[in-house]
């Protein structure tokens, strides 16, 4: 399959929810998972959205593409012994809701909640810092 990309966000596309948070009105792909509108928080250091425009822009797109780095995260230190999560795994990755915070000293950090299909009955928390995955587990 191949991997589904985000068209650039404009200020249109954000709703403010209250002071330095917008929720994100419209279809946003992430892990090439469509989430739902409303189910993607941004907090950004002010209110000057239009200032980070650029930089949600750049990370929501690598989100659509960093199947190679939650992969190798994940199979570092797998749930089961016999889980390995692969391609396959990342195209079918479902995301219920995340939150992207673009923080003061410059860097993203995002934690993304999900469902996969290795461990059902379990919701799938991924957390990042920049590109980086920071953990990665089950809750559940």
């Amino acid at each position: 399959m191949e991997n589904q990309q985000n068209k650039p966000l404009t200020l249109s596309d954000f709703n403010k929810a209250s002071p330095h948070t917008y929720t994100i009105n419209k279809e946003v792909v992430i892990f090439n998972a469509p989430t739902e509108s409303q189910s993607i928080t941004i907090k950004v250091p002010n209110d000057d959205l239009q200032e980070h425009l650029p930089k949600i822009n750049n990370y929501l797109s690598w989100l659509t593409t960093c199947s190679s780095t939650l992969i190798q995260a994940y199979n570092k230190d797998p749930y089961y012994d016999d889980v390995v999560a692969d391609d396959s795994w990342f195209q079918n990755i479902q995301v219920y809701k995340a939150t992207i915070m673009l923080n003061q000293d410059g860097s993203i950090s995002a934690i993304i909640s999900g469902g996969d299909d290795q461990v059902l009955d379990h919701i799938l928390d991924v957390e990042l810092k920049n590109k980086e995955v920071t953990y990665i587990g089950y809750d559940g």
